[in-house]
């Protein structure tokens, strides 16, 4: 594999991997939107999107699934899943703040990596230097956790559709119904219920 083929493709894998995030923050907000059952998505939107934290986010939705969720099974899943977002979170956290470089030492094909930065001397990153030679994030690794942010969007999207909407108004069926992919484009009018699925406006 040439050396700049090999690059493109690490720069390109972690591109798609920040991207894919998006798709999970798009389920969470489903989420808190049916724990919540607000009538009002705008209003909804707009508190939820205003807090940038995401540890602060899930500990918005946690709080509404305390009060929310009586089932102590559904309670349990949500557990589960809570942790796997915060498993999920860390790796997300990992290829956006990270440094990338590259080394020649290692086989054709992961010489790209990801590594802490230089300057951070904290035990963590010094115990992670010790196996350099063994990387975590190579570009393989990137595609597989793009993937992975995928199949963690779905998981929280069907655990959404468990509860029912405040008020499933057909301008918001995108939404509600938890058919939003990181591969579609949603307009926002839809969101709030200015303008229907085919672009008209809603009666």
């Amino acid at each position: 594999m040439e050396d700049d083929l090999e690059k493109l493709q690490f720069y390109a894998a972690i591109g798609e991997a920040v991207t894919r995030w998006s798709s999970v923050e798009d389920g969470l907000f489903l989420l808190y939107s049916r724990l919540i059952r607000s009538e009002n998505l705008q209003v909804l939107s707009a508190t939820f999107h205003s807090v940038i934290n995401l540890r602060t986010k899930l500990q918005m939705i946690d709080a509404a699934a305390n009060y929310a969720i009586d089932d102590p099974h559904l309670r349990q899943k949500w557990t589960s899943l809570l942790n796997k977002i915060n498993r999920a979170a860390k790796r997300r956290n990992d290829i956006a703040h990270l440094t990338a470089t590259r080394c020649q030492q290692l086989p054709e094909g992961k010489r790209y990596i990801l590594v802490p930065k230089f300057t951070d001397l904290r035990e963590e990153s010094v115990v992670w230097f010790h196996h350099f030679w063994n990387p975590s994030y190579t570009t393989a690794r990137l595609k597989t956790l793009a993937h992975s942010f995928d199949l963690l969007n779905i998981r929280i999207n069907e655990y959404a559709n468990l509860f029912e909407p405040a008020k499933p108004l057909s301008t918001n069926r995108a939404l509600i119904q938890g058919r939003h992919k990181s591969t579609q484009t949603l307009d926002v009018g839809m969101l709030v219920g200015k303008k229907s699925p085919s672009g008209s406006s809603p009666e």
